[in-house]
């Protein structure tokens, strides 16, 4: 994950609670690792439409992670 040129977000599924972000989340986002840990994805509000969130999280759901 830290070595990944891919902007990586690992957070808990019941409550958004994140846990851990690569270097590439925090170059893309604009959001210290240190701010983005403990937080949920949507008060950092990285879901610009909510409909979209709730969407990939039926799909996490039903076909897993």
């Amino acid at each position: 994950v830290s070595q990944s040129r891919y902007a990586i977000l690992i957070s808990r599924l019941p409550n958004g609670e994140i846990v851990n972000v690569n270097k590439a989340f925090e170059r893309l986002a604009w959001i210290p690792r240190e701010k983005a840990i403990g937080m949920s994805t949507l008060s950092l509000n990285l879901w610009k439409y909510q409909e979209d969130r709730l969407k990939f999280l039926d799909i996490l759901k039903e076909k897993g992670s």
